[in-house]
């Protein structure tokens, strides 16, 4: 199964600019998570996530988290799928 990761491979964000930030995933039919990274490995936020009819729209509050380079690690049983998010 080929899930579609709508947020490029790597995302920038603008100090405040996108507190609030729409994330899309298609083909999506088991309950997941959303993990960000930081740099040092240290997990910083993890979003839990449920389709509904193959599809997440997920707003995520992304103004607590620091200005830095992150990875997005999403997971279920059976896919792991990593995008870049740079905040600054």
């Amino acid at each position: 199964m080929k899930i579609k990761f709508l947020i490029l491979s790597a995302l920038l964000i603008s100090g405040n600019t996108y507190a609030q930030k729409k994330l899309h995933f298609n083909n999506l039919t088991e309950k997941a998570s959303l993990t960000f990274v930081d740099a040092q490995g240290r997990i910083i936020k993890t979003v839990n996530l449920n389709p509904v009819n193959s599809k997440i729209y997920k707003e995520i509050n992304l103004q607590s988290i620091p200005q830095g380079m992150y990875l997005l690690n999403l997971s279920n049983e059976s896919i792991i799928k990593t995008a870049r998010l740079v905040k600054f």
